[in-house]
Order: C-alpha cells, then sequence, then structure tokens
C-alpha cells in the first residue's frame, strides 16, 4: 500500500539517532501495554548513547512509600496531610 511505501521511504532516510528513538518509543508503547495484561513487567537497564544532545538522570521513589499510598487508596482512605522523614536531603536544587 501507499503508507507502507512512504514508511519504507521514511525509515531508509533516518538516521542512527532517530532510528533508536523510534525503536525506544516502540519499546515503551509495548511495555505500557504488557503492563495493562500482566502484573509482572521486566523493563532491563540500558544505558544511554553519549553522542546525542540530551542528558539523562535517574530518579528512584522508594518502595515502601509507594506501596503505602496504594494500599490506602484502595481501602479508600483519603490522606489531608503527607509527610517524609529523610535523614539526608533528596529533593535540593540549590535554592
Amino acid at each position: 500500500s501507499a503508507d507502507a511505501a512512504e514508511t519504507a521511504a521514511s525509515r531508509a532516510s533516518e538516521t542512527d539517532e532517530q532510528r533508536r528513538v523510534r525503536l525506544n518509543r516502540n519499546a515503551a508503547a509495548t511495555a505500557a501495554a504488557r503492563a495493562a495484561e500482566t502484573p509482572n513487567l521486566l523493563c532491563p537497564r540500558q544505558t544511554s548513547p553519549s553522542d546525542i544532545p540530551v542528558s539523562f538522570r535517574r530518579f528512584q521513589s522508594l518502595i515502601r512509600i509507594c506501596f503505602g499510598m496504594s494500599i490506602n487508596k484502595l481501602r479508600g482512605h483519603t490522606l489531608s496531610v503527607t509527610g517524609m522523614h529523610l535523614e539526608e536531603p533528596r529533593f535540593s536544587h540549590g535554592q
């Protein structure tokens, strides 16, 4: 069909960086679809290429806090105030 020929032509002219972005988007969409189907989803750690102009930072949240919130939401509880005790500064941005 005309759409398939147009897609093939655009993919033939794409750069390596564009190809990586397209494949990552497809992988993210596939992972989201699988997450809706099954509770267990494997997301392997991947390194980002150093030649792209965007820098990445990894953000980790505590599993216990997230799990506690999901239990409270499942039971129908609403939290008006929530606090966290952090012995070391975690969210400082130099302000």
